[in-house]
C-alpha cells in the first residue's frame, strides 16, 4: 500500500493499532496570505490523513486525524469526537502529548514525505477535493436535524440529494474548514467537475442580530466564472436564472444560480452559449427586480425575445412554492408567445 509518509504511518500503526487513510495520495498544499497586518496560512489542499483512535477520549472509531506532515506542522491533527480533544483549553497540551506519544519524546522530527497529487490554485475552476466526510440524506435517519430542517422549509431532501448532490457535512479534513461541520453541504459541479461548495447553516436565527454565518464558502471560489446547476439545467428546455442555490432548489432542475445578485461577463457568456436556442427567464429576488430587467436587456442582443425578466414584488423565489414560481414564469412565457 502506497502512503505519502511511510514512517509516520508505521509509527501510528505501532502506537494505536488500526490506521485508516483519508485523501490517499493527496499532497498538502498551503500558502501564506497577508490579511491586514497579519500573515495567515491558507490550506489549498488538505493532504493525506491517517485516522486512529484518539488516546485522550477513549474513541474507538478512528476519529483522530493526523496529517501526513504532522511531524513538521503540529497543528495538522484534529479529534472529531464531540470532546474535540485537540481544541479548547487542553488542546495545546494534548497536541504536545500526541507528538510525544508518536515520536517517543523527541522534540523536532524530520520525516521523508513522498510527493503526491496536487491542484493548481492558479486555475480557479480546477476540480477541488471534498473538504470532509459528507453524508447523503439517504444515509441519515429520517429524524436527523438536517432533514427535518429542510422539510420544514418545504424542500424534499431526497430530491435535493438526487438532483443536486446536496448532503450533510459530518466532519472536515482540515481545521481551516471547521465552520463547514454540521452544515448542509452544497456541492457546486460545473462542466463535470467539483469546482466549489457552500455550507448552509441549519436554522434561521435573526440574521441581522446574529453573528452566525449563513453560508460558509470554499475560500477563493471563483463564483464569477461559474453557474450553480449549469450542467443539469443545460439538459432542460428552459433556463431560469436565480440568485442562490436554495432558489434553484425551489424552481427545480431548470434553474441556474449566479451565487449572488450580480451577473458577470463570464456568466453572461455561459448563458448565451449554453441556452442560445431556449427561453431564458431572469428571476432574481424581489428587491433586485430592477436587475432582472437590466440583465434581460443586456442579454437581449444575443438571445432576442427568448430572454425576459420575471418580476415579483412580494416574495423571493426561495420563499415561494414551486407552483408559485412556475405560475409567474409560465405567465411571462405565454404573454410572449414562447410556449
Amino acid at each position: 500500500m502506497r502512503v505519502l509518509c511511510r514512517e509516520l504511518y508505521a509509527r501510528l500503526e505501532e502506537k494505536f493499532g488500526v490506521v485508516k487513510i483519508a485523501n490517499q495520495g493527496m499532497s498538502l498544499q498551503m500558502r501564506d496570505r497577508l490579511i491586514g497586518y497579519r500573515v495567515v496560512t491558507e490550506v489549498l489542499s488538505p493532504g493525506e490523513y491517517y485516522r486512529v483512535n484518539c488516546p485522550f477520549c477513549g474513541d474507538r472509531k478512528q476519529r483522530l486525524w493526523v496529517n501526513h506532515r504532522f511531524a513538521e506542522h503540529r497543528w495538522l491533527a484534529v479529534c472529531y469526537n464531540e470532546t474535540r480533544c485537540l481544541d479548547g483549553i487542553f488542546g495545546s497540551e494534548n497536541r504536545k502529548e500526541l507528538y510525544n506519544i508518536i515520536f517517543n519524546g523527541q522534540r523536532h522530527v524530520v520525516l521523508q514525505v513522498t510527493q503526491g497529487s496536487e491542484i493548481d490554485p492558479s486555475k480557479p475552476l480546477e476540480e477541488k477535493p471534498l473538504p470532509g466526510v459528507i453524508r447523503l440524506f439517504s444515509e441519515l435517519p429520517p429524524e436527523h436535524h438536517a432533514i427535518t430542517y429542510l422539510q420544514g422549509r418545504g424542500y424534499d431532501p431526497y430530491e435535493l440529494e438526487s438532483n443536486f448532490g446536496v448532503g450533510y457535512c459530518e466532519s472536515v479534513f482540515d481545521r481551516t474548514y471547521y465552520p463547514l461541520t454540521n452544515r448542509i453541504f452544497i456541492p457546486i459541479a460545473f462542466k463535470g467537475m467539483l469546482v466549489g461548495w457552500q455550507g448552509r447553516y441549519i436554522g434561521d436565527p435573526n440574521w441581522k442580530e446574529s453573528n452566525v454565518q449563513k453560508y460558509f464558502n470554499l475560500r477563493g471560489m471563483s463564483k464569477k466564472d461559474m453557474l450553480y446547476n449549469y450542467d443539469l439545467a443545460k439538459t432542460r428546455n428552459i433556463c431560469v436564472v436565480v440568485e442562490g442555490a436554495a432558489d434553484v432548489w425551489r424552481v427545480g432542475p431548470e434553474a441556474v444560480a449566479l451565487l449572488g445578485s450580480d451577473m458577470t461577463d463570464n456568466q453572461k457568456k455561459l448563458i448565451q452559449e449554453g441556452f442560445a436556442d431556449k427561453p431564458v427567464a431572469i428571476f432574481l429576488d424581489a428587491d433586485a427586480s430592477d436587475k432582472s430587467v437590466g440583465f434581460a436587456s443586456a442579454l437581449y442582443p444575443y438571445l432576442g425575445r427568448r430572454v425576459f425578466p420575471v418580476v415579483s414584488t412580494a416574495k423571493d423565489p426561495g420563499s415561494m412554492t414551486r407552483e408559485e414560481c412556475w405560475g409567474l414564469i409560465n405567465h411571462e412565457i405565454e404573454k410572449r408567445g414562447l410556449a
